[in-house]
């Protein structure tokens, strides 16, 4: 993972998604907000994840009003899939 340090989280817009292929991952690209406010802080990025804190209380993400669940990677099945980006 990307070493992080003194990380900020800005608004930004998804631009354009490229699929990705068996051993290609593809991408998600997005260009920044000419809102520079910060909404919160990165403190770590590693296997496991992105951790920080969100300071901005009133954020939605346009998905779910409640906290979206995950889970580990050996219960993931092959099929269809959507990205939610929020």
């Amino acid at each position: 993972p990307i070493v992080v340090h003194d990380c900020q989280i800005i608004r930004s817009s998804v631009t354009s998604i490229d699929k990705g292929s068996n051993g290609d991952p593809g991408e998600k690209l997005a260009s920044f907000s000419n809102q520079r406010n910060t909404l919160g802080t990165i403190e770590k990025n590693s296997s496991f994840g992105i951790f920080g804190t969100l300071t901005e209380k009133d954020l939605k993400n346009h998905v779910s009003d409640e906290a979206l669940p995950v889970t580990l990677s050996n219960h993931v099945k092959e099929g269809p899939a959507k990205i939610l980006t929020v």
